[in-house]
């Protein structure tokens, strides 16, 4: 799995996963964490999944660590551009529950902003 951020608008940080979320272990379950740094793990994070082609348990996991990290510091994360692979087991779980999913970046960014629910 390969993220980087895309960008940071003073409100919003965009990033972008590509790759497989599998296989991923304790150490990287802290790398957004560390390249966000923690004042940033206050705001919002958009994750553009596009690119992203498999996903295991393992990545479920980040993804939930992630989550948990950034709502513990008063922050927000918004999946979007899920697709149809990643986004069935995330519905399969139940974790959409969880983990807000929106359809592009336009509506993740209005849930994230608290402007819509999806």
């Amino acid at each position: 799995m390969n993220f980087s951020i895309i960008d940071d608008d003073g409100d919003v940080i965009r990033v972008h996963c590509e790759g497989d979320l599998a296989n991923t272990d304790s150490q990287e379950s802290g790398q957004l964490e560390k390249q966000l740094g923690p004042e940033r793990m206050k705001r919002k994070v958009l994750i553009n999944l596009e690119k992203v082609r498999f996903l295991d348990s393992s990545g479920i996991s980040w993804l939930l660590a992630c989550h948990k990290h950034l709502v513990e510091r008063g922050g927000k994360l918004v999946l979007h551009d899920v697709p149809p692979l990643v986004r069935q087991p995330l519905e399969f779980t139940r974790l959409n529950l969880v983990l807000p999913i929106a359809n592009d970046e336009s509506a993740a960014r209005k849930i994230a902003c608290g402007t819509d629910h999806e």
